[in-house]
């Protein structure tokens, strides 16, 4: 299996959700995809940071589900759409093998939002372009000094268990990550004790656009 190595500093790199092969409903393919700037990647995490203003590419179809913002199974029409992302940039830490990823936003001072967004997904997997990964729905809200914690859509993941667009085994997996992580941040674990400031990104660093190959997938067994 042929390895990719450590991206650099600085480098810009496409992050993709990549929806694996569902048999008689689709192949596999990028549900998602943008750019990012590499701030660290090393044998323990990768982090990156989306700037203001960045593309994303996003399947179109048809949804459902609690506020249907879910593809239902089979959905995809084969096309994909683009939206900018508003607001401030956001740094995602994620730890190798973790199935989950810790978002943060920052403004371009440098001053970083009180709130930590847990994205819980496949774990990462260095490819040619970047990175890839697969969303898994669930996702935690944790905030303050206190590191209140509130799970946002629980009901989207039940109802893609429901029709089939993610497995039961997948979604045990997110609940019990769910509770573990609610643990580290309540005992201010790495990444929540993390001194973020030293993932601070460049002032400079703008919105990339996707290379023109951004959809196209390596074979199986080479990421």
């Amino acid at each position: 299996m042929a390895r990719h190595e450590p991206w650099s500093f600085g480098d810009v790199i496409v992050l993709r959700n990549v929806a694996e092969v569902d048999p008689g409903h689709h192949e596999r393919h990028v549900g998602y995809a943008h750019t990012a700037r590499v701030i660290a990647d090393d044998d323990r995490h990768a982090v990156l940071y989306q700037p203001p203003k960045t593309v994303h590419k996003e399947r179109n179809g048809e949804r459902g589900g609690p506020r249907a913002r879910n593809l239902v199974r089979g959905g995809w029409d084969g096309t994909h759409s683009e939206r900018e992302w508003h607001g401030d940039g956001v740094v995602f830490v994620h730890a190798w093998g973790e199935p989950w990823s810790v978002w943060r936003w920052v403004d371009r001072g440098g001053v970083w939002s009180p709130y930590f967004y847990v994205n819980f997904e496949r774990p990462w997997v260095r490819t040619r372009l970047g990175y890839d990964t697969e969303d898994w729905v669930l996702d935690l809200v944790i905030s303050g000094e206190e590191r209140a914690v509130r799970v946002k859509d629980a009901d989207e993941l039940e109802w893609c268990v429901s029709v089939g667009t993610i497995s039961a085994e997948q979604a045990e997996l997110t609940r019990r990550s769910t509770d573990r992580v609610t643990a580290m941040a309540s005992a201010n674990e790495w990444p929540f004790s993390a001194d973020w400031s030293a993932w601070t990104p460049q002032r400079e660093w703008d919105a990339q656009p996707l290379p023109a190959d951004w959809s196209v997938l390596e074979p199986m067994g080479r990421e």
